[in-house]
């Protein structure tokens, strides 16, 4: 419940500038940073240029629940997926829409959704609907997820863009992280996840 207002980096740390649930400001000072801030990335600090680099698809979510389909399973089916829970309660998704960071959802997707819920379990026709949601996935041109450090700046670090891989590659992208904070040889060639790569290309 604390947001990032500013950031300033220098040869010694960085300067993070921040607001509390309780709306204080406060500066906190501390040797290095990694922003993971989703599809918020390139707007945290504008200073490294990565405003460009990552652009928000938005997705949509649908809650179901069923009283009669308990069974814990995960469907994928091109883009769309359903994941039972084993509960009664069925997650239904999604879609990629590029509407910049606006929120919410539409009648048109989520009908949608229900749509594709029956078509492939018909014994969804008769689950209620507990909720519906969007997010924004962060995406990158090339499609590939930045993790390392910006470049001209020693203190400052970037772990982003993983899109919708972002679960399946977060373990990895800890340990590469820690590896390169910590000056180790990585587990792989990051070569082609680093940063600031694409605008580096526009030059």
């Amino acid at each position: 419940h604390t947001s990032v207002l500013d950031l300033s980096t220098d040869n010694t740390g960085c300067n993070a500038e921040v607001m509390t649930r309780d709306a204080t400001e406060h500066i906190l000072r501390c040797d290095r940073v990694v922003l993971c801030g989703g599809a918020s990335i390139g707007s945290i600090c504008p200073e490294i240029r990565l405003e460009s680099s990552v652009i928000p698809i938005r997705g949509q979510i649908l809650l179901l629940h069923s009283e009669t389909f308990t069974d814990p399973i995960v469907l994928n089916v091109g883009n769309r997926y359903l994941v039972a829970r084993g509960d009664g309660n069925v997650l239904v998704g999604s879609c990629e829409e590029e509407v910049g960071f606006e929120e919410g959802t539409t009648c048109e997707v989520i009908q949608g959704l229900r749509h594709f819920a029956n078509r492939v379990c018909p014994e969804l026709e008769s689950a209620t609907v507990v909720s519906q949601w969007s997010g924004h996935r962060p995406m990158t041109f090339d499609g590939f997820p930045m993790i390392g450090r910006v470049p001209d700046q020693s203190n400052l670090f970037v772990a982003g863009g993983h899109y919708r891989s972002g679960i399946h590659l977060a373990s990895g992208t800890a340990v590469a992280m820690a590896d390169i904070l910590e000056g180790k040889q990585s587990f792989m060639d990051l070569s082609a996840f680093s940063v600031g790569k694409q605008q580096a290309a526009l030059h």
